[in-house]
């Protein structure tokens, strides 16, 4: 075990500068012995609620953010698949590269979309592609 000396000695030369700055200085290696004696013995903390409490809000936050992230991914993947679920032939998409288009043709798992009337351009998307049904003009 380390042994400290219960005081340091602080023995200063005297500058000139009066007892002021010689007190002001004397009482720092006061304050610095008392810290040192201090982590040299240093208490336990008294057991107690505090810490305790600290801890549980601490935990519960965290179950709230993770449960919470959860729920918000269930639900997006939900509407995902309804996007997915609802595409009709003629309906307006947009795609998540910001294309807009009107729905050709339909397969497993893509989809055809017409994005320039004049000259006829089909583009071939997945249909994870598609981002927002704007209007259904199946019917």
């Amino acid at each position: 075990m380390i042994q400290f000396p219960t005081s340091f000695p602080c023995d200063l030369p005297n500058s000139g500068d009066g007892p002021i700055i010689h007190n002001f200085v004397s009482q720092g290696c006061d304050v610095l012995s008392r810290l040192l004696l201090l982590q040299a013995n240093p208490t336990p903390p008294a057991p107690g609620i505090g810490s305790n409490l600290i801890m549980a809000v601490i935990m519960g936050s965290m179950v709230f953010v993770i449960l919470s992230q959860i729920s918000r991914s269930r639900k997006e993947k939900q509407e995902r698949e309804a996007t997915q679920a609802g595409l009709r032939k003629n309906a307006r998409v947009m795609t998540i590269g910001g294309i807009y288009g009107t729905v050709v043709a339909v397969k497993e798992h893509d989809v055809v979309l017409k994005v320039d009337e004049s000259s006829n351009t089909k583009m071939t998307f997945r249909k994870t592609a598609i981002q927002q049904i704007l209007s259904d003009e199946s019917a």
